[in-house]
This record gives C-alpha cells, structure tokens and sequence, in this order.
C-alpha cells in the first residue's frame, strides 16, 4: 500500500512585503492543489490568526498584518465571498488587539469584517481523547470553514506554538484560562488541543515565520528573523518542520507527538513531502539552508508523558 504523505510547503521570505507574500502563498496554495480544492466557493470562512493580545507587530506576538493581507485578498481574488477575521484573545477582543496594527487596514480594504466573540455555545466531541466537550463561539460555529494563519513562536508550557496551538483561539472567552487550569501538564493540554484542532477541523493552516519569537514566548519572548513562511493540511507535518528549522526534535514537542498517536497528522520525516518553489527538497537540506541552530526554545530531555 502507497502512503500518501503529508505535504508542507516551505516558502522563503525575507520581508514582510505584501506582493511577495501574495505571489509566495497564491504558489503554496497551487502546490497544495489550489485554494478551490480546499475551500468551497460559496463557503463561509473565517480567518484565524494569532492575536494573543495587543503588541507592537515588530514584537513578532500576532501574525503579521501583512500576511493575513495577502491570504485575504487571494481568497478575494478567487471569487470567495463570505470571510471574516475572529480570534478569541488572550487579552482583549479580535477589534481592540487589531486596531492600528495594520491588519485593520488590510480587512477594510478587502472588506472583511473583524468580528469580536459573543457567546459560548457548549459543543459536544464525544470522540475526544482527552476533552469530549468545548465551549465554542456562536460566529465560529456559524462558518463553514476556517482557515488557521498562526505565528511560529516559542512557547513555555508546549516548547513550541505553531499550527496546532493558534486553534486555542477557538475556545470561547474566559474558557480558554480555565483549560489551564483542567489540563495543567504539558501532555493533557495537548491531547486536548489535538481534539479541538478534530473537532474544528481547519482546512488549512498557514505559518508566518518571516519573523519569528524566540526565548520567553508566546507573549514576551524576543523577535528573531526565520525567513520562511509554512503551509500545510496537517498541522501537526508543518509544527514538526518548525521543530526541525530550531534543531527541536519534533517527538519532543507534546503536540506533536499526541498528534501523531491520536491521528491528527505525522511528524515523521519519511512520511512528509517537503516542498519549495523549487520544488522537493529534503529534510536534511532544508534545515541546512533554512535553519537556525542558535534559536532560543527549549531543548531539554523529554518530558514523562502522562
């Protein structure tokens, strides 16, 4: 039997200038199949960046305003009609922690509506590993499909977050401080995030890593440039090639490795497909020409999995 790999897309980039970006993820999208194979043209989407709370955007905390930009006015361009642009904040609401930022700008111009959460709606994951129940936003569960534009940045609880950590945002409000509380070790809570990223299911997930947070992240970590921008259908591939660009082994990343065993993608290298604009490249290749040894996170021993 032929397994089917996984493919991550690996885009290089040094600068956070629209055009580029735009001609880079509208090539990703292609080598992913093109957006209309990944998106119904009259689906409802919501765009899900990383607004952990309101931030200088140098600081590299949200998703770079001129990324959310560019996938904005490809999904414009292509004829889809409904988009709007919600994350549930650490600090703040989608409007105040966007406001001057840059991203507005970019949502007026292709005129989507930023829309702050209102309401949590108990929603049932009986299949859950670990949670079998989220409290969701009523406008979240009103879309038909999101699409997930994370930040690639450190993290102190998970050593990285990426892809599937930025599906966090989804839990409605207060609820997201609670879960810290009900998944207090590092392999609950991500056993928890691999069930929400299932329950949510996003239809592609996209990694602004031109400018990336090392050291203390999510929130107070220090900017640092990666180059690269990363796209993928599973999320778990694209955290792994992040874990690999900052010598992290990708097992040793908790959502990672219970994405793995529970089914939500691979980390394993022989099972993905490394793509370039000039075209596949290797593992091995694209850490040496790409990574960063010196980055910032922490590579201490596996924790016990409990």
């Amino acid at each position: 039997m032929n397994l089917v790999k996984s493919k991550v897309v690996l885009l290089p980039c040094r600068e956070y200038n629209e055009e580029k970006i735009y001609m880079l993820l509208k090539q990703g999208l292609d080598f992913l199949g093109g957006v209309e194979t990944l998106i119904p043209k009259d689906a409802k989407i919501l765009l899900k960046p990383n607004l952990l709370k309101k931030a200088e955007v140098e600081k590299a905390v949200i998703t770079h305003p001129a990324v959310v930009g560019a996938f904005a006015r490809i999904l414009r361009e292509s004829g889809y009609e409904h988009i709007v642009l919600a994350d549930s904040c650490g600090h703040g609401t989608t409007q105040s922690v966007i406001h001057g930022t840059g991203m507005d700008t970019y949502l007026e111009k292709y005129q989507i509506p930023a829309v702050d959460y209102s309401e949590g709606v108990k929603t049932a994951y009986p299949q859950g590993v670990q949670a079998k129940e989220f409290i969701l936003p009523k406008e979240l569960l009103e879309q038909d499909c999101v699409i997930s534009l994370s930040k690639m940045k450190t993290h102190a609880l998970e050593r990285i977050t990426g892809a599937v950590k930025n599906s966090y945002g989804f839990v409605y409000g207060f609820h997201k401080a609670k879960g810290h509380t009900q998944y207090p070790s590092a392999d609950s809570f991500a056993r928890m995030l691999i069930d929400l990223n299932k329950c949510v299911a996003p239809k592609l997930y996209v990694m602004d890593g031109i400018v990336a947070m090392e050291g203390n992240g999510p929130g107070s970590g220090d900017p640092v440039s990666m180059n690269v921008l990363l796209m993928s259908t599973d999320p778990v591939a694209l955290d792994s090639v992040f874990s690999r660009l900052v010598y992290l082994k990708p097992e040793m990343v908790p959502t990672n490795y219970h994405g793995e065993k529970i089914g939500l993608g691979t980390w394993k290298e022989e099972e993905i497909t490394l793509l370039t604009p000039d075209g596949e490249i290797p593992m091995a290749e694209a850490v040496k020409k790409y990574g960063n040894p010196a980055f910032n996170v922490d590579r201490t021993e596996v924790r016990k999995n409990i």
